[in-house]
């Protein structure tokens, strides 16, 4: 596996290629190695006349700050309005002391940051067509512990049988079905 990881590096290096088929298997295994996998897909977006999605916000802004601003804001802003973040002038943050008392040790439980990811949403001619932010936990391994921060995972996954019972109680009850979206949830 080590000389299959050093062959790969080296005809990165000559070649300025990657084969991302065979670099699938290494990538959990070597940061170095993804790294360079993510350099050539961002290369390879150049050159295909797309623009490649920022890494980070800094690079959002330099890049247009006139149009990722926008985006941040309106990801950004109903976290505000709900009193998840304050803008108060006389607001400080919490001390750890703050914390706690309202129940939370951060040295038992240490805190987990969150991220602000930014993307492009593309037309049907596959031109830019907006600018999208999303603020999401950092929930990675070395951030976030089974045991410390949480005990059980959960999702929603729909079942054949759940929806057929929705459907005969639809046709049943003489329902109509409509359809939604929660933002900001």
């Amino acid at each position: 596996m080590l000389q299959e990881v050093n062959e790969q590096k080296a005809t990165t290096r000559r070649t300025s290629k990657v084969s991302f088929a065979k670099a699938g298997n290494i990538m959990a295994e070597e940061p170095m190695m993804r790294a360079m996998i993510t350099k050539a897909k961002r290369r390879k977006a150049v050159a295909a006349g797309d623009i490649p999605e920022p890494s980070s916000t800094r690079e959002a802004l330099e890049r247009d700050h006139k149009k990722w601003i926008p985006s941040i804001v309106e990801e950004i802003q109903p976290l505000f309005d709900k009193g998840v973040l304050c803008q108060c002038p006389e607001d400080k943050g919490y001390t750890k002391a703050d914390l706690l008392k309202e129940g939370v040790d951060i040295d038992v439980r240490p805190t987990v940051y969150v991220g602000l990811y930014h993307t492009h949403k593309h037309d049907n001619n596959r031109q830019i067509d907006r600018h999208k932010t999303r603020c999401a936990v950092k929930g990675h391994k070395g951030n976030m512990q089974k045991g410390t921060h949480f005990t059980e995972t959960f999702a929603a996954t729909p079942r054949e049988d759940t929806g057929r019972v929705l459907t005969a109680l639809f046709v049943l009850l003489n329902l109509i079905n409509r359809t939604g979206d929660v933002e900001k949830a």
